[in-house]
């Protein structure tokens, strides 16, 4: 439409914000969220009830912090307890798989030669990981400086899926948004599992494209397109952590 900005356009195809308040409430064996005192529900129809009261005051939060519009995209909880409840249910199957696949070309085993400031950064970061998962849980990982892929071992991946099929429903959802947007099965597992936090697994995940803008300055459109991706994780691992 001539003379329509761009946020005018975007807003249009959003719900406009239709309550005052947005709180908690007990409900089931969990947690409501209320809207001026009606509970919201999932995409399928579905009450949305959270078992963590941390989880859904900070969903509950989300909700309060949209302004004229709703936009899901600033609502990553919300999405991601709604993923819970309609989709981990149907799909488990399938998303072990797509969570386990990329345990087969996981960015912590693909290293620059170890002569490159690079290299050794990703030995010094990466190979403490490593050893705690050949310790901890069985994953010998091979780890090349080639920029060919590499096959991993049967049994590993194997006992990588085996792994994540321990999950809740709601830490499966987590893991779901997260290792995609890491790139590492691994770097997600740890954090999964306490062995490193979330500042730390968005460090390790960016050795290549922090070393390249401190030599070079940062490409402003990948930056932008960084940010966002650190909110979602920052919120999957916040979700899978308090579960």
């Amino acid at each position: 439409m001539v003379g329509m900005s761009k946020a005018k356009m975007e807003n249009r195809a959003l719900p406009k914000r239709f309550y005052l308040e947005a709180i908690t409430a007990p409900s089931g064996e969990g947690w409501a969220i209320l809207l001026d005192g009606r509970p919201v529900k999932t995409m399928a129809k579905q009450k949305l009830e959270i078992a963590s009261k941390t989880i859904a005051d900070a969903v509950a939060a989300e909700w309060r912090e949209q302004k004229e519009f709703i936009n899901p995209d600033l609502m990553p909880l919300t999405r991601l307890a709604n993923i819970t409840l309609d989709r981990v249910k149907l799909d488990r199957p399938l998303l072990l798989d797509d969570i386990a696949r990329y345990a087969e070309t996981d960015l912590v085993c693909y290293h620059a030669p170890g002569t490159e400031s690079l290299g050794r950064m990703q030995h010094a970061t990466f190979e403490p990981l490593l050893e705690w998962a050949r310790v901890a849980y069985a994953l010998d990982f091979t780890v090349t400086d080639s920029i060919m892929p590499i096959m991993q071992l049967p049994e590993t991946l194997a006992n990588a899926r085996a792994l994540v099929e321990q999950t809740t429903d709601a830490e499966l959802a987590a893991l779901a948004m997260m290792v995609p947007l890491l790139g590492s099965y691994v770097l997600s597992v740890a954090l999964w599992k306490g062995r490193i936090d979330v500042d730390q697994a968005l460090k390790a995940a960016r050795l290549d494209e922090t070393l390249h803008a401190e030599k070079y300055g940062e490409d402003s459109e990948a930056a932008i397109a960084w940010a966002n991706k650190e909110k979602d994780i920052r919120a999957s691992a916040f979700f899978l952590t308090h579960n």
